[in-house]
């Protein structure tokens, strides 16, 4: 969804940092950043709710999740904004497995094939 939005934007922010060096690659991997690190950092999270326990992994990330994603609004440095898409991705990383991971964990049979659907049926309208 994140992309999608951005993709809109993007000869507009191609233009805010035709100035910086490199923007003409810059730009475009600070909208696929998040995406690429959803790919790369959920086999961690995986591991990592194993270790410390899901809900509190999932609120902690929530709360992250909140303050990274309003940063790029304050940030004027190309370099920063694509840093911070990269702490976006790991934390949509972290969401996105442990959500999984829960309905895994509360439901059985037909009940998690259910909730498995409905997940997958709410990230596909919402993109």
């Amino acid at each position: 969804m994140a992309v999608v939005s951005l993709v809109l934007v993007l000869p507009l922010l191609l233009e805010e940092f035709a100035g910086v060096g490199g923007s003409e690659f810059l730009v475009p991997i600070a909208i696929t950043a998040p995406a690429l690190c959803v790919a790369i950092f959920s086999p961690l999270a995986g591991w990592m709710s194993d270790r410390l326990g899901r809900k509190n992994l999932l609120l902690f990330a929530f709360i992250v999740y909140a303050a990274i994603g309003v940063l790029p609004y304050f940030l004027s440095y190309i370099r920063h904004i694509i840093a911070s898409r990269i702490l976006l991705g790991v934390d949509e990383a972290t969401i996105m497995t442990l959500a999984t991971a829960l309905i895994g964990d509360y439901f059985d049979g037909e009940r998690r094939e259910r909730w498995v659907a409905i997940q997958v049926g709410v990230a596909s309208i919402s993109a």
